[in-house]
């Protein structure tokens, strides 16, 4: 009965509570703790069923369990506890002083009396028997009656959890930890190491640290072997290719971001536009002098002009006429979407919006073309619906247009010699 008593003090105590959570939030919880709650856990029922009714330790569980349990709570109404006090009342236990959790404040002033045993598989102890042996270490000679103070698992067999791998001893002061080293160290016991309490967590935070960097190294490891590709039987690392290929990304949805889409422009509107040259003027790209398409489009940020190879044939009024695509980059996204907005959400004629585009680029340069853009016949022949943005939904290559990844080599060409690629902007 003495050993439950002690070891329901120990419970209780300032360095039990701040190692377990379970008890330190049923205190948090309420104050008072049930003694019915103290009888279920683990090593109480061991020292329960390791005494008889006349408080002599037995190894036969032939008592009554319930008749244990009313002869250890009335010792518990004369025992004197040092941390906690028993409410006969209520049935109880509250602590003696109000607790405040400080676990490296705690530790650090109690550091020098605590140990770590180790290796205490092959002796095979349960915790019950670690007290024990460890009680039996201390005598009234070496006024170790009381220096015992308790135990903390630390790890336990994985094998069989009743024995115990290592664990923490709390002793009163640092005389006792000398003492406790003496005995061992007699008894001859050279598989059980003993370590102060202050090299055990300078091990750990050694331990933890070394498998931090393993985990991490684990885990750029992982990443390494999903980024590898198989590829006609060789294997290719994609982390090396992952930067160029970021960097397409980021150009094609540059481009994709600030490029103006004409669909279905037919060749007399584009020769009207100056986007085709006529034979009989020469007007047109090139053009003798005169104005072409980029050239008055310049003020809203126009730099390049490109023209897929993509014709489509329709017939109007018995005329076959041709269709083309245009795509135009802009400099700058918000003048481009200004310009977007005025052909498509106004109910503005787009050819009109052209027209004063092309008058006031000739007005700025005191010009005399009175060139007129379209005539009258040809302004119904294009709308809104004919001007589009592009939408970068996905970025995969087997997705995107054949034309379109054409468009962006182009215009990355342009930017490194504007002038050789002048000459080549439809395909």
């Amino acid at each position: 009965m003495e050993k439950i008593c002690k070891q329901i003090d120990f419970y209780f105590s300032d360095f039990n509570l701040h190692h377990d959570r379970y008890l330190r939030s049923m205190i948090v919880e309420n104050s008072l703790i049930p003694v019915d709650v103290l009888f279920g856990f683990n090593l109480i029922q061991q020292l329960l069923s390791s005494i008889d009714d006349n408080g002599e330790d037995i190894r036969i569980d032939d008592r009554s369990i319930e008749l244990k349990k009313k002869k250890i709570i009335e010792k518990f109404e004369h025992y004197r506890f040092e941390n906690v006090r028993y409410i006969v009342t209520k049935q109880s236990f509250e602590l003696l002083q109000p607790f405040v959790y400080d676990k490296n404040g705690y530790l650090k002033s109690k550091i020098d009396s605590i140990v770590h045993l180790s290796r205490l598989s092959s002796s095979k102890m349960t915790i019950l028997s670690m007290i024990e042996w460890i009680s039996s270490l201390f005598n009234d000679d070496d006024n170790g009656q009381n220096s015992f103070y308790g135990i903390n698992v630390c790890k336990r067999n994985k094998d069989n959890p009743n024995f115990i791998r290592s664990a923490l001893i709390v002793l009163k002061n640092e005389e006792c930890v000398r003492i406790l080293q003496e005995k061992i160290n007699e008894s001859g016991n050279n598989v059980i190491r003993l370590v102060s309490y202050r090299d055990y967590l300078r091990y750990k935070n050694k331990s933890r640290m070394k498998r931090r960097q393993q985990k991490r190294q684990e885990t750029i490891r992982q990443k390494l072997e999903k980024m590898t590709i198989t590829k006609t039987g060789e294997n290719i690392e994609e982390s090396k290719a992952m930067k160029p290929k970021q960097k397409h990304q980021r150009i094609r949805l540059l481009v994709a971001r600030r490029t103006l889409v004409m669909t279905g422009i037919p060749d007399p509107i584009a020769k009207s536009l100056l986007l085709l040259q006529d034979k009989d003027s020469g007007v047109g790209i090139g053009g003798d002098g005169r104005y072409s398409f980029k050239q008055y489009l310049q003020p809203l940020g126009l730099i390049y002009l490109y023209q897929p190879k993509l014709e489509r044939k329709s017939t109007e009024n018995g005329q076959k006429i041709t269709q083309r695509d245009y795509y135009l980059f802009f400099k700058n996204r918000t003048t481009m979407l200004q310009f977007y907005k005025r052909l498509t959400e106004t109910e503005e004629d787009p050819m009109n919006v052209f027209r004063s585009l092309f008058i006031a680029a000739n007005n700025n340069n005191n010009n005399n073309n009175e060139l007129m853009l379209a005539e009258d016949h040809k302004s119904s022949m294009i709308t809104g619906k004919n001007f589009s943005l592009i939408n970068m939904v996905n970025d995969n290559d087997n997705d995107l247009p054949r034309r379109f990844k054409h468009y962006v080599r182009c215009i990355r060409r342009f930017f490194q010699n504007p002038k050789s690629i002048e000459q080549s902007s439809s395909v």
